[in-house]
């Protein structure tokens, strides 16, 4: 869809530039996915008591896992649940039919065999307040991720060196600061 916008603007000449363009393209709408993802992921999460102020709500975690796992479920939680299941089984299914293989082929197979079995786990035990704070806040990064590796492919090293940056200082918040902070509070909540 976007590989005739981007033609122009990516690196290199010929074949090489066409597969830049293929995969900038790709990553843009990645980026666009995660975005959009991210945006109604907040919408649906900041009316519950599950998203912590500092990602924008106004719930905790006192008391989280005291009705686990028959908690009552708010609405358009199981919408956000099987965008995303639809996404990533998607992507698996596009890696192993339609994709080139590459080095790590298989690697990324277990990689979307294991996201889709978490999704799909925490589903059916109903652990969906745990699991939608996980995805939402994996998915804060993911814009980055995407969008980062998009303007690799194109000339503007600048725009890529700034959506690198903004990736680092993303990835430690949500991955090293929140995901952890995300499985303690599970963890040590003895309500």
């Amino acid at each position: 869809m976007f590989f005739n916008l981007l033609l122009p603007i990516c690196k290199d000449e010929g074949a090489t530039r066409d597969a830049r363009a293929w995969k900038a393209g790709k990553k843009v709408w990645q980026t666009i996915f995660y975005i959009c993802t991210v945006v109604y992921g907040y919408i649906t999460l900041e009316k519950t008591d599950w998203l912590p102020w500092f990602l924008g709500g106004h719930g905790s975690f006192a008391g989280f896992s005291s009705h686990l796992p028959y908690h009552e479920v708010p609405e358009g939680i199981i919408n956000y649940y099987m965008f995303e299941l639809g996404y990533i089984g998607g992507a698996a299914i596009e890696h192993i039919f339609f994709e080139e293989r590459t080095n790590d082929y298989y690697m990324y197979i277990l990689h979307h065999l294991c996201a889709v079995s978490l999704i799909i786990s925490s589903y059916m035990c109903n652990f969906l307040g745990v699991g939608c704070l996980i995805l939402f806040d994996l998915d804060l990064a993911d814009i980055f991720t995407n969008s980062a590796s998009g303007f690799g492919q194109t000339k503007y090293d600048l725009l890529a060196a700034i959506n690198f940056f903004s990736l680092c200082v993303v990835w430690i918040f949500t991955r090293m600061m929140i995901l952890p902070w995300i499985v303690y509070m599970l963890y040590t909540d003895q309500h």
